[in-house]
């Protein structure tokens, strides 16, 4: 699927449109709005709740937890063409949440991924896996003792193990390194993530979505790739 295999898709390849600047410039944009409004949210009703743990737990402590959960898979455009569908997968992990200050939190993570994508028109697929190390930074209302509410963004750095392309013919399968190569996809990329979650006690449940902010393609003309993916997750915080 990432190879060139006639003139035409190299032709095709080699002058992409800069649109995919331009939409990514406005996916960009409309993250920021959304960062900046929960801000704005977040100081607005601090005063409102001044005096109460709400927004100010004063047993907050640091702890460790597990997650695991799906993802739904996302893949943008290639070289401005609708070639993929989405697709899905799973991780798994473990994070460490430190408080800051007030309700103010940031959160580590280290996961591993298992996700795949295929061809709208085609016969070939896309199986990767990995790992993740998210950076959020977030804030949690603490509503009782029992049941805290969270809205959190930030980084997600990626790293890739392996990532291959699955081609079904007829009675054959064969396998491409999508690692190697002159088109070759890129191992390392970043996100950004923003999301929420609420835990019942020890129970967590929450959701993510994650835009690709790196082009996954290692070629020397004007293409480009973006992953994205959202993200069920649940967990148990120790």
């Amino acid at each position: 699927m990432f190879h060139i295999r006639n003139s035409e898709s190299q032709h095709f390849l080699t002058f992409a449109s800069e649109t995919d600047f331009a939409i990514r410039f406005v996916e960009v944009l409309i993250m920021k709005k959304f960062l900046t409004a929960l801000v704005l949210i977040i100081f607005a009703t601090m005063p409102l709740f001044a005096q109460s743990r709400v927004v100010s737990n004063p047993v907050n402590k640091a702890f460790w937890g597990i997650r695991a959960g799906g993802n739904i898979t996302c893949p943008g455009e290639l070289a401005d063409r609708d070639v993929f569908k989405k697709g899905g997968g799973m991780d798994f992990g473990v994070i460490y949440n430190g408080p800051v200050v007030a309700n103010f939190y940031v959160e580590l993570g280290l996961k591993f991924f298992y996700n795949t994508y295929s061809e709208k028109y085609g016969d070939s697929s896309i199986r990767k896996n990995g790992m993740r190390i998210p950076i959020m930074a977030g804030y949690h209302f603490d509503f009782s003792d029992s049941f805290r509410f969270y809205l959190f963004t930030g980084p997600v750095f990626e790293i890739g193990f392996s990532a291959k392309e699955v081609v079904k013919r007829y009675n054959w399968v064969t396998s491409n390194n999508l690692y190697s190569g002159f088109d070759r996809m890129e191992r390392l990329g970043l996100l950004w993530g923003a999301g929420a979650g609420f835990s019942i006690r020890h129970i967590y449940v929450g959701a993510s979505a994650n835009i690709g902010l790196t082009n996954k393609l290692d070629m020397s003309n004007r293409a480009k790739f973006y992953e994205n993916y959202v993200a069920i997750s649940l967990g148990y915080n120790f």
